[in-house]
């Protein structure tokens, strides 16, 4: 089974590794709070939200709870940010790898936190392959595009060795 959604956003800038403290009083002792600073959590309220959109609009049955749940999974993640204001003109309806921050590492964190409590996905340790992807697209193609199988034998042989074709 193959779950794929594109999610019309602009990807997150802040990533988990964002995270504020403060220091505060409880029960007269000094405790150190964490919390999401505002973009991060902007990121995982609109991941959520979308996600649980495009559940409810499917008519294919995807979206039952915990539905890749157990099985090694493979996970796709594309995240296209649209070209800053200083690409030229000519390149703006180009496609360019970014290589600028955030790192698309710690943005798939976030991701994959929210696919875990949607329900698409019952645990983040049971991703066996996870290809993560950052590009500059032009403005109409922005977004964040997610790919989540659980047929691996079309990519792995039963040595678990990668098939080249």
């Amino acid at each position: 089974m193959t779950y794929e959604v594109l999610l019309p956003i602009d990807p997150p800038t802040a990533t988990d590794q964002h995270v504020g403290h403060r220091i505060a009083r409880v029960n007269g002792k000094q405790v150190i709070l964490s919390y999401r600073k505002k973009p991060q959590k902007m990121a995982h309220y609109l991941y959520e939200t979308e996600l649980k959109r495009d559940i409810r609009q499917r008519k294919d049955g995807i979206g039952t709870l915990k539905m890749f749940a157990g099985e090694p999974i493979i996970v796709k993640i594309d995240f296209m940010f649209p070209h800053p204001a200083c690409t030229a003109k000519r390149d703006r309806n180009k496609t360019f790898a970014r290589t600028v921050r955030p790192d698309v590492a710690n943005m798939a964190k976030g991701l994959l936190d929210c696919l875990m409590s949607v329900g698409l996905i019952q645990d983040d340790a049971s991703i066996f392959d996870l290809q993560l992807r950052k590009f500059n697209v032009p403005q109409s193609k922005r977004g964040v595009r997610v790919t989540i199988t659980d047929e691996l034998h079309e990519w792995y042989n039963s040595d678990g060795q990668k098939e080249m074709n």
